[in-house]
């Protein structure tokens, strides 16, 4: 049980630490696109200053919007990883209390409950555990659909970022290369 315990320990740290570089990552794309950005801004204030005329304007305006793209995926992408964790945990908790619910209620007849002395009293208490196990189910489906929700939007603005830094540094290189 010891060596569980410690293996549980350890994988919950190295989950803490997974988490803070993730959160690092991101927020650090968000900066390097957002410092990508500018940097071609004064390069292009550089390029006008010379007597040669500027090539392949188009590539540079689509190396910001990815950039751009970029930098607004990288800074939601920690924000929606939360929201989708707190939803999976509300979804979790609610499943377990709804299965409590119906254990405690599929075992109520062989249970010796010194306030519930009739049979009506036993089928009321009875009822009102079935009613709050479906309640929590309902609350299961409520936060599932968000958890999907919140799930799908966080590896999505993950490529986003991820896919928008790398074609807009790809895009920047050729309004570089074509401007040399």
């Amino acid at each position: 049980a010891s060596r569980v315990a410690a293996v549980e320990e350890k994988l919950e740290q190295e989950s803490q630490e997974n988490r803070g570089a993730f959160e690092r990552f991101y927020n650090n794309l968000a900066l390097f696109a957002g410092g990508t950005i500018a940097m071609s801004v004064t390069y292009l204030g550089y390029l006008r200053s010379t007597p040669t005329a500027v090539m392949g304007i188009p590539f540079l305006v689509a190396s910001w919007c990815s950039l751009l793209a970029c930098a607004v995926g990288a800074l939601f992408c920690p924000f929606l990883h939360a929201c989708y964790m707190h939803f999976a945990r509300i979804r979790e908790y609610a499943q377990k209390r709804m299965e409590q619910r119906h254990t405690e209620a599929e075992a109520l007849p062989s249970l010796a409950i010194v306030s519930l002395r009739t049979a009506g009293e036993r089928e009321e208490f009875r009822t009102r555990l079935q009613n709050a196990a479906a309640k929590y189910e309902k609350d299961a489906k409520w936060a599932e659909r968000r958890e999907m929700l919140y799930w799908g939007a966080w590896v999505w603005s993950g490529r986003l970022a991820r896919v928008g830094f790398l074609t807009g540094l790809a895009l920047l290189l050729v309004f570089a290369m074509g401007n040399t």
